[in-house]
């Protein structure tokens, strides 16, 4: 699903020889594919991949078999960030976007920061629901689209002020 600015870093999912799960994957030249395992659960899946390779985000399946947001470094492995599911990363690998409940429970675009956590982007006028899809490289701009149950849905760029 996704490639570093070089593309020498390839990340994905695959299914595993032994058992047959959907796994999370990280492919280099040097190393071949890495499972990038889960957080307690069956499966999961790699959306993006950093710049230089060395952040990888997506889905995994916790103990409970619900799938959770996860951000995976070379030095530190899988941590996980709440339920959701993480699609796009900035060139550093320190902004994080995709989709998760807010609060009272509503699916919400999301950017993720160490520094400052989860913040729910919200929807746009007329709408009940958004997904980040991509964040521009410095992390400060995020795009993806806002619905509603209808399929109607609107394209938005937010950017942090």
């Amino acid at each position: 699903y996704g490639a570093s600015a070089d593309g020498a870093v390839i990340v994905g999912e695959a299914r595993t020889t032994a058992n047959q799960k959907i796994r999370a994957f990280r492919w280099t030249a040097t190393v071949g594919m890495q499972d990038l395992g889960t957080i307690g659960g069956l499966s999961s899946e790699a959306f993006a991949v950093s710049a230089d390779g060395s952040v990888v985000v997506g889905q995994a399946q916790n103990a409970a078999n619900q799938y959770h947001i996860f951000r995976w470094t070379v030095a530190g492995g899988m941590q996980d960030l709440g339920p959701g599911a993480a699609y796009g990363v900035s060139f550093d690998g320190s902004a994080v976007v995709g989709v998760a409940p807010n609060a009272v429970n509503q699916i919400r675009a999301f950017r993720w920061t160490a520094a400052a956590g989860m913040h729910d982007l919200g929807v746009l006028s007329g709408t009940s629901s958004s997904t980040a899809y991509g964040v521009s490289a410095n992390g400060m701009a995020v795009v993806g689209i806002s619905g509603d149950s209808w399929g109607a849905n609107r394209a938005f760029r937010w950017v942090l002020c």
